[in-house]
Order: structure tokens, then sequence, then C-alpha cells
């Protein structure tokens, strides 16, 4: 099963809403989907509203989806907000991430991920 995915561009960064189930599969083409956006617009940040989406990974899943959008999103800062209560892993999912030069960190707020993203 695949992500319904809506993108936006909002000054500098690109907004993606995303709905469905959270599936490795799903995880790695959505990593693919940012970096496609990313390198056709020029962009270097990407906010995430995951408001949308259910499910979590199992840990070694976690892994695998964390170390691919390092690899694949390096140098795209990645701002994620509204994750499901049941990602308990954020800073785990934000080490993996960045363990292969990636960026990514987790917010409470729009607003908050915004001035990250804008730094």
């Amino acid at each position: 099963m695949s992500l319904d995915v809506q993108c936006e561009m909002t000054g500098s960064i690109l907004v993606y809403r995303i709905r469905g189930v959270t599936t490795p599969e799903a995880m790695l083409a959505l990593a693919d989907r940012i970096h496609a956006d990313a390198t056709a617009h020029g962009v270097q940040g990407a906010l995430l509203d995951c408001a949308g989406m259910t499910g979590a990974l199992p840990i070694a899943a976690l892994h695998k989806v964390g170390e691919y959008f390092g690899r694949r999103l390096h140098g795209v800062r990645l701002a994620a907000i509204n994750t499901p209560p049941s990602w308990k892993a954020n800073h785990f999912s934000e080490d993996v991430v960045g363990s292969k030069g990636g960026e990514l960190r987790h917010f409470a707020s729009r607003e908050s991920a915004r001035r990250w993203l804008a730094h």
C-alpha cells in the first residue's frame, strides 16, 4: 500500500501532507519522492505533516528506512510534525538519519519546524 502524498511549495520549503499506513516500502518511496521534488525545485528544506499517517515500523525496519532517508536526502533538512503517538522512537530515527548524513528533527508545531528549517 502506498501513501497519499500531497506537496506544495511554500516560500523556499516543500510542505508535504502525508496520509496512509506506514510501511517500509511506502517510506522508501516517500524518500525518493522528496529527493525528486527537492532536486526539481532546488530546495533544501521539507516539512512533513504526518497527521494522516498511522502505524509504526518495527525497530529494524525503522533503522533501515532511517539509513535510506539519510543517504537519499543528504543535504535536505527534514522537519516532521504531527507524528502519530505510536511513533515512540522519534529520537532514534533522528539519530539514524543523521548517522548517514541526513538531517531530521521532530517538532510539536508547524511554526517551530519552519523556524528550524529557515536557519
